[in-house]
């Protein structure tokens, strides 16, 4: 598998904050991002002064939070702060969703609901769900979608 930085291209290195509820950050190369720790009203990567966030799931908080009902209240405080997307980053891929031991964790679920009841929240909450099969590539996808941010934001001040 190539590098996934490498394919980027040319290095922008942006000023990241990472909330500080955020247990197990993401690790960037230096190149590409400056890490700081800080409080985010809503999820856990922003660029530095910007309101627009990104939530980070792994597949284990991600399956636990869909049970327990706390990612729709995530997302309808994501959504309810701006009327722009609201992107989910998994790091993980749809195989590590599927097998995660639903029946010995609760009785209600299964993976075609867990399935469904994403899917669902994705359309309700206009929600990019942004599957990555490695934390690396999580990384890569928050450093992307950031990166995205801080270029429509350069071209709104012209």
């Amino acid at each position: 598998m190539p590098d996934a930085y490498k394919i980027l291209g040319k290095p922008r290195c942006l000023p990241i904050t990472v909330d500080t509820r955020e247990q197990t950050p993401l690790g960037m190369p230096a190149e590409y991002a400056d890490p700081q720790p800080g409080a985010l009203k809503t999820g856990d990567y922003a660029l530095a002064g910007d309101g627009w966030t990104i939530e980070r799931k792994s597949i284990n908080d991600l399956c636990s939070s869909l049970v327990n009902g706390r990612l729709a209240d995530q997302l309808a405080r994501m959504r309810a702060e701006r009327d722009t997307l609201v992107v989910l980053v998994i790091d993980g891929d749809k195989d590590a969703f599927a097998a995660w031991p639903w029946a010995s964790r609760t009785k209600r679920a299964c993976c075609a609901w867990a399935f469904g009841e994403l899917y669902r929240l994705a359309y309700e909450h206009r929600v990019c769900v942004d599957w990555n099969p490695s934390r690396r590539w999580a990384a890569m996808s928050v450093w992307r979608w950031l990166r995205t941010r801080q270029k429509a934001l350069k071209k709104s001040e012209k």
